[in-house]
């Protein structure tokens, strides 16, 4: 999220927030949204099943959301290519 704790997801389209979070932790990133004022970002060190952490997505937003979920869909983030795409 940001400081504000509002609308923290959009962070992830500042350009240079999830480089330097990749570049922190040493690893791709997968991205899962929780609400539009937060995303969770899973460092990939361990190899995932992105059909778990869609589950996990979808059981979160039904469980816990008011609403203010993005997706049940979960992202992947290349570092070395900058980009972001569907896991």
């Amino acid at each position: 999220t940001n400081e504000q704790k509002l609308f923290g997801a959009a962070c992830i389209l500042y350009r240079d927030q999830l480089k330097s979070f990749a570049e922190k932790k040493n690893a791709d990133l997968y991205i899962l949204p929780s609400s539009v004022n937060e995303v969770m970002l899973v460092p990939d060190r361990v190899k995932r099943n992105p059909v778990d952490l869609r589950r996990f997505v979808a059981k979160n937003n039904k469980d816990y959301c008011d609403g203010s979920e993005l997706s049940d869909n979960v992202y992947y983030y290349r570092s070395a290519m900058r980009k972001i795409e569907m896991a």
